[in-house]
């Protein structure tokens, strides 16, 4: 009976170290991990799609950040003095605004679409999750602006995701920007009194 209960005590504080080994491991290591898997770049060939599927001209242009990484993208010229700069959702490419591309193109809007830093085509060593991108969106602004098609006054951002969230704080700190359409934003509005919650 005695070595019984020995034998059941000594795997019990086996365990009871084990447990006590691995809590700190794990309380540090998971989220040092789960935090470096999340600003790895998520550069990529951007292919198999473009602006000419749907009909559209136009041109591959390459701009460069404020901090000099070079951004890569597309512009569809302006046909109506306006002129929307496209953001995609994190980790994505400028192939997750095309859409919104086409819908604006075809009624004669300009379309600056282009990759985030270190996504896609891009430069950049990590992602930001919208930090640092809402500086770089003075390289695709500074773009339109010394378009003679696109007119002053009339360039606006539309953002997808965490797109929208560098969208919002965009149209907040450049005052270039006259319209801001935010598309799902990763933070949800808040609650307005007498109106329905999402």
């Amino acid at each position: 009976m005695v070595n019984r209960m020995r034998s059941w005590r000594y795997w019990a504080r086996l365990l009871a170290v084990g447990v006590l080994a691995l809590y700190p491991a794990l309380i540090f290591a998971y989220p040092w991990t789960v935090s470096a898997m999340m600003i790895r770049p998520a550069q990529h060939v951007v292919c198999c799609r473009s602006p000419a599927d749907f009909g559209a001209d136009y041109e591959p242009v390459s701009l460069t950040a404020p901090d000099g990484v070079r951004l890569a993208g597309w512009y569809i010229p302006s046909q109506n003095g306006a002129a929307v700069i496209l953001l995609h959702g994190y980790g994505g490419d400028r192939l997750g605004t095309l859409e919104y591309a086409r819908m604006l193109s075809a009624r004669g809007y300009g379309v600056l679409l282009y990759d985030q830093r270190a996504t896609g085509e891009s430069e950049g060593e990590m992602l930001s999750w919208g930090w640092r991108d809402v500086a770089d969106v003075q390289a695709p602004l500074d773009f339109l602006l010394a378009r003679d098609e696109v007119e002053p006054g009339r360039i606006g951002v539309m953002g997808c995701s965490t797109g929208a969230e560098i969208a919002i704080n965009a149209a907040a700190s450049f005052d270039e920007i006259a319209q801001c359409w935010p598309m799902r934003p990763i933070t949800p509005p808040p609650a307005i009194p007498g109106l329905p919650s999402t």
